[in-house]
């Protein structure tokens, strides 16, 4: 009875938390999907060991199943609990370096082409650029990226519902983004482009 007890209040008291925590991340990307699902996963099979060896198996071998059961799923829950507060911590950091006063300030010097449904479109007019694929700089929140003129992502991190907008607008207006990235190149000043509506 007492190990029922305990399985309850530990389920209770995190499996949801870790679960939204799981879902919220997952939204950024395919790989944090991995990273939750194997501590879920261990702490399950601890839980599933735990009940079978307390009423499926009598004896010994139901006490072994109990006990390995307790281990195992308290690997799980401590694997859960530390990705958890990884998590939250990442996420809590992310949002103050994601401050919009911050933001404003380092596209200050930016020309910005177009600013849409939160994305801020930017070029960089570096004389250096002959020499690089053309690109444009996108930001969301806290996340990055570099996109290519036809709107393939080329480096960083953007959600996908975002990359999306950024690619259909890329896709829309790339011949007016070929034509700024060559006023970039040279040094002159840019146009703005209109956004997505």
């Amino acid at each position: 009875m007492f190990w029922h007890i305990v399985i309850f209040v530990i389920t209770v008291a995190t499996v949801p938390l870790y679960i939204i925590e799981m879902v919220r991340r997952t939204k950024t990307g395919i790989k944090f999907l991995f990273a939750f699902a194997v501590p879920l996963a261990i702490f399950a099979f601890g839980i599933y060991l735990m009940i079978y060896g307390e009423f499926f198996v009598r004896g010994w071998s139901g006490f072994a199943l109990v006990l390995n059961g307790v281990f195992i799923g308290g690997f799980g829950w401590l694997l859960m609990f530390a990705v958890t507060i990884a998590s939250i911590v990442e996420h809590a950091h992310n949002r103050k370096s994601s401050n919009p006063k911050k933001t404003i300030e380092r596209i200050k010097n930016m020309p910005v082409l177009s600013v849409f449904y939160g994305i801020i479109i930017t070029m960089y007019p570096k004389q250096e650029a002959k020499h690089h694929l053309p690109h444009f700089h996108a930001e969301y929140a806290e996340f990055q990226a570099v996109f290519t003129l036809d709107g393939e992502l080329i480096s960083g991190n953007f959600p996908p519902k975002q990359r999306a907008f950024v690619k259909a607008w890329a896709l829309l207006r790339e011949d007016e983004l070929a034509a700024d990235w060559k006023l970039a190149v040279n040094g002159e000043e840019v146009f703005r482009i209109e956004p997505l509506r």
